[in-house]
């Protein structure tokens, strides 16, 4: 995705790679909240299966986001939806565990494996936000089958008072699962 880049970042906006896989996102404290989690090897929610192996986090992210009041979120189990546009942009597309409200993807996951364990990048999305897309992306290098402005993703029931209490109700399920 690097390689889509305009050469000079705006300077608003700083950029920076990760390694867990996935397509770009831009984090925006007002209206994300970003979390990572470790798992070891290990641990009894180990799955040496990648893909299954973001399920549990799925459904940990759909109770917590139930619990806050947002209603039923949907984790996705199936194919990647979207694949193309997933791998360019995480919230284009739809991967295994990730939770959808609505039909509105809120919940972008991403995965790094090392011989100790998985750590799981996740991002909760309030809104959907194409402008810093737009302005990052070299002109005629955007795949021509993706509209920024048809991204389906954010939902407006993620307010700000619940993306604050995000980490403490996640911390509140994931220890509930021990």
């Amino acid at each position: 995705s690097v390689d889509l880049l305009v050469d000079h970042e705006p300077p608003d906006i700083e950029v920076c790679g990760r390694h867990s896989g996935g397509g770009m996102v831009y984090i925006d404290p007002a209206t994300s909240c970003w979390i990572d989690l470790v798992l070891p090897r290990s641990h009894p929610l180990w799955q040496d299966d990648i893909s299954v192996a973001f399920h549990w986090v799925g459904e940990l992210w759909a109770k917590t986001l139930a619990d806050l009041g947002l209603g039923h979120g949907q984790v996705h189990r199936g194919p990647a939806v979207n694949p193309h546009h997933g791998r360019v942009l995480c919230f284009a597309g739809l991967g295994s565990g990730e939770v959808s409200i609505e039909g509105r993807k809120v919940v972008g996951l991403s995965q790094r494996r090392v011989r100790a364990g998985a750590r799981f990048q996740c991002l909760v999305l309030q809104e959907w936000d194409p402008d810093p897309f737009a302005r990052l992306i070299k002109p005629n290098t955007w795949p021509h089958d993706l509209d920024l402005e048809g991204v389906s993703a954010g939902h407006h029931s993620l307010t700000n008072p619940i993306l604050t209490a995000i980490p403490d109700a996640l911390i509140k399920n994931l220890n509930n699962r021990e």
